[in-house]
């Protein structure tokens, strides 16, 4: 029987830092730490759509849809939609 050597362990999870990622979601920082990913798929939906107007649509659903439960969610897109439709003016890959 082999002896069992243990593990080493570069980290403890105690003594790590929590920093934030410059890439983390800045659209659902305003929110709720348990509605974020429920935000973030609201988000994500937008997305889906395959012309501006749909995604426009889209956007402004989802903006009426926060507005009742995350109404500084709700406010944050808005005053964003303009950097997060960007796309939409773009012709999509087929």
């Amino acid at each position: 029987m082999s002896e069992r050597r243990p593990q080493p362990t570069a980290y403890r999870a105690s003594s790590r830092r929590s920093t934030p990622s410059p890439c983390s979601t800045p659209t659902v920082s305003p929110t709720a730490t348990r509605s974020q990913p429920q935000v973030a798929t609201l988000v994500r939906t937008i997305l889906d759509h395959p012309d501006a107007t749909e995604v426009h649509a889209s956007f402004d659903r989802v903006v009426k849809t926060l507005e009742t439960k995350l109404p500084e969610g709700a406010a944050h897109l808005e005053d964003a939609k303009e950097d997060l439709l960007a796309f939409s003016s773009f012709p999509r890959e087929t």
